[in-house]
This record gives structure tokens, sequence and C-alpha cells, in this order.
């Protein structure tokens, strides 16, 4: 649970740096709903990966936020026991970001399990919203959990 709540106050941090989105490519007007499962434009071996749309709401700033679980995708993560992670329960999204990065519905089964505690450590830190298609996010993420390894927090040494 603690390495969940980690990961999302990542997630969190990392989306507060994010970039403006691309325009949107197919589907142009997907209609999105949440608990639907989506087919992504995935990084190279994650194809079989799948997001499943746990939330959407409305941001007087940020506009349409569409909040995703990704299941499925193999990132690197040096503080799990297996060096993977293999979720991301909870990913904060743009309309365009994510209408440029789904193929197709899905009927897979996706569990939405962790995702609330991502959404709530996200609302608590008030992260922002990721404006690039999810391979990117996916990518960023990887990226900074293989930094965070590499830099632990430094001690306080009280004085």
């Amino acid at each position: 649970m603690i390495r969940i709540a980690r990961a999302a106050l990542l997630l969190a941090l990392v989306a507060a740096c994010s970039r403006p989105a691309p325009p949107p490519a197919s589907p142009s007007n997907a209609q999105f709903e949440e608990k639907q499962v989506w087919r992504y434009k995935t990084r190279p071996g994650e194809e079989k990966s799948r997001l499943l749309i746990g939330r959407i709401e409305s941001d007087a700033t940020a506009g349409l936020i569409i909040h995703i679980k990704v299941v499925g995708v193999s990132v690197k993560n040096p503080g799990a026991p297996s060096g993977r992670t293999t979720e991301l329960p909870h990913i904060p999204i743009s309309l365009s970001a994510l209408a440029s990065s789904v193929l197709e519905r899905s009927d897979d089964a996706v569990s939405l399990d962790g995702f609330d505690e991502g959404y709530e450590a996200w609302k608590k830190a008030e992260g922002g919203v990721f404006m690039v298609p999810v391979s990117d996010v996916i990518g960023f993420v990887e990226k900074s959990m293989i930094e965070a390894a590499s830099h632990p927090p430094q001690k306080d040494s009280g004085g």
C-alpha cells in the first residue's frame, strides 16, 4: 500500500512538470466514460497493456481530466522486489492527450484496485495533469523511479 502511495505521489510531482499536449489523433471524437477499458499506443514490448478510465472530472484551469489506471506495463523500478512495476494505479491525463493515445475499446477485464488510493494522494498533493501521450507518461514515471532510487533522500544530520 505504501508503494502505491509513493508511486502516486511521484506521479503527481511528475505531472506538475508536464508540457503542452500534441494535437489529438484518432479517435478524434472518442466518447470516454468511467470504467471503459482501452487499447492504446504502447511502448515497444507492452502491446498487451490496457488502460482503464477510473474517473472523469472537470477543472476550471485544466479542463477535462481523465483519471486512468494502466496495467500490463513493464516499468523499471529498483524499489520493487522484482525490479519492475506492472501497474500504474493512477494517472491524471488531459482529454487531448488521452485521445491521441487510444486505439480502440477493449473487452479485457481490468480491476480498479489501487486506483482510489492514488487518486486521493493526487488530490491531497494538488497534483498536475499530464498533457502528453500515455506511453510518454509511462516513460517519465520509469525515469523518475530510476532517478529516485539512485538518489535516496538524505538523512538530516541534525545540524
